[in-house]
């Protein structure tokens, strides 16, 4: 970690602030993995002391209400800038608005001799440079990257991207944090039974793969009369799901929870047998990582960074995008193989202990911070 901020160290100025960095992204309480991310940050302590400051660019609301937000953290940010205070900014950024509203306080801090540190979230971002901009714009935002000190990835294949576009700006793997709570005792998990439910936490849409996954659990119910599949989560899906499962007589077997966090979300991770997340398309899900610890088994695609998290039999059980007889065959794999079951469970709590726990997290993320502030 500190070779690649060596890399791209310039001569430090003389800050007069005990406020190190400032870390701009989603309020912490919207719904949304960036959010749950920097809501793990803040119950791990990481603001407690003053020296990293959070500020909320995006609130869910009205366009105006949205601008709003964006522009009073700006004007925050700007008076830290004034007052020669910040020396590190840690934005957390995706797709389209997310990413443009960034630019501004990368831009701030590139211009008054700040560090820059660039975290990318969300899967669909290479789609976003590539496909959905126009040539002069697709130039301008991998400049924009290109000029940061340091670039967060939550997934090898941006990672091997951003190597490849933009070879100027240091690139890393990086590990979301997870929270203490979510942790089931090592001792316990394995030893009890798991109620025979398929959770799914997450939007309601189709690039999150709900079809498929109901489709799947049909095939599994009718295996096992007991297995419930149970659905934290709102979108525009619901409707055709709650008819899907109708016409198919799961009314009574598939449970709709609508969006549920915090205590009531940790509950369901750690009574469910199986969480399933048969996305399209994905980074590096807290969800999945909370699941681990919880002791929960994951079932889920082999897509964007899963596979970093994933190892096939080890910490979970992978199939692949858009195909629900696959995403079958593993739930039922899992399912009934209580001893496969087990050695999964404690592989995967062993492995989000050992790279994801927030005490390790943000004791690296503090150390990253200090050594781009001080220009080594």
């Amino acid at each position: 970690m500190c070779e690649l901020v060596a890399q791209s160290a310039q001569r430090p100025r003389p800050f007069t602030s005990d406020i190190v960095c400032v870390m701009v992204g989603p309020d912490p309480q919207e719904q949304g993995g960036v959010s749950s991310v920097i809501r793990a940050y803040r119950e791990g302590g990481l603001f407690a002391s003053g020296a990293v400051q959070m500020l909320a660019s995006f609130r869910a609301g009205s366009g105006l209400f949205k601008l709003l937000i964006a522009f009073k953290a700006l004007l925050r940010y700007i008076g830290w800038l004034v007052g020669s205070r910040a020396p590190v900014l840690h934005v957390h950024v995706s797709s389209h608005g997310s990413f443009w509203r960034k630019c501004l306080f990368i831009w701030l801090a590139l211009l008054t001799g700040r560090r820059v540190v660039f975290q990318l979230h969300g899967g669909m971002f290479r789609s976003f440079v590539q496909d959905d901009l126009a040539e002069p714009l697709r130039r301008f935002a991998l400049y924009t990257i290109g000029r940061c000190h340091l670039l967060l990835c939550l997934g090898t294949p941006v990672l091997n991207w951003f190597r490849e576009v933009v070879p100027t700006a240091p690139a890393m793997w990086w590990p979301n944090p997870v929270t203490t709570d979510y942790f089931m005792p090592a001792s316990q998990v394995g030893t009890g039974p798991r109620e025979p439910i398929v959770l799914f936490l997450g939007s309601l849409l189709a690039d999150k793969g709900v079809s498929e996954l109901l489709d799947a659990f049909a095939g599994l119910h009718a295996s096992d009369s007991a297995a419930r599949l149970v659905l934290g989560g709102t979108g525009a899906k619901r409707s055709a799901l709650e008819a899907a499962a109708a016409q198919r007589g799961l009314s009574g077997a598939v449970v709709f929870l609508g969006w549920i966090d915090g205590a009531a979300k940790i509950e369901w991770l750690k009574r469910a047998r199986v969480l399933a997340l048969p996305s399209y398309v994905e980074s590096q899900p807290m969800v999945l990582l909370e699941a681990m610890a919880s002791g929960a088994v994951v079932v889920c695609t082999c897509v964007g960074g899963v596979p970093d998290l994933v190892r096939q039999g080890i910490t979970g059980v992978l199939a692949p995008p858009r195909d629900s007889s696959a995403f079958a065959e593993a739930l039922c794999q899992v399912w009934f193989d209580v001893d496969m079951r087990c050695r999964i469970a404690r592989a995967a709590r062993l492995y989000v202990e050992q790279v994801h726990h927030i005490d390790r997290v943000g004791a690296e993320l503090g150390v990253l911070y200090s050594t781009l502030a001080a220009g080594r």
